[in-house]
């Protein structure tokens, strides 16, 4: 590969505030440019327009929109804070409402184990309906009965018949 040595060109621009004769100025067409070196010997009439001012808001307005602001933020956090003291003392409620319960289910746990003894139930038997333990001679044996497979269909659907 060949390398090829190009000519430098300088540019030289002109510093400073002066203007030389005839030099075009690229400016803004809403700017008016002074050249003293033109040989124009026109006058130059330009019109006059009304100055407006860019928006803006008064220093006054500016300062109660932000006090407006300000009064507001406060108020959304208070707001805030007594939602969460309110959710603080539901919740406090609630884990009272939770340990009161939690009593009630162990005083109501102890008097059914109490009732529930079986000592306890042949002691009430014994004394307050007069009744006594069964021996082995005097109880009753139960003998479920299973349904044959073979069975008529009268048996099956019931009969209010005497004829059995």
């Amino acid at each position: 590969m060949q390398q090829t040595k190009q000519a430098n060109y300088r540019q030289y621009v002109l510093a400073g505030d002066t203007l030389t004769k005839r030099e075009r100025i690229a400016v803004s067409s809403h700017v008016n440019v002074d050249n003293p070196g033109t040989q124009d010997t026109r006058d130059v009439f330009i019109a006059n327009r009304p100055q407006r001012q860019a928006f803006c808001i008064r220093m006054k307005w500016a300062f109660i929109f932000i006090l407006i602001s300000i009064v507001l933020c406060l108020f959304m956090i208070g707001s805030k804070i007594a939602l969460t003291r309110a959710l603080h003392e539901e919740y406090a409620l609630l884990g009272e409402r939770y340990r009161v319960a939690q009593t009630e289910h162990r005083r109501l746990k102890e008097a059914f184990s109490q009732k529930s003894d079986a000592s306890g139930v042949c002691y009430y038997a014994v004394q307050s309906l007069g009744m006594r333990l069964a021996g082995h001679a005097e109880t009753i044996g139960v003998q479920a009965a299973g349904i044959p497979f073979t069975t008529l269909p009268d048996t099956q659907l019931g009969s209010a018949s005497n004829g059995h």
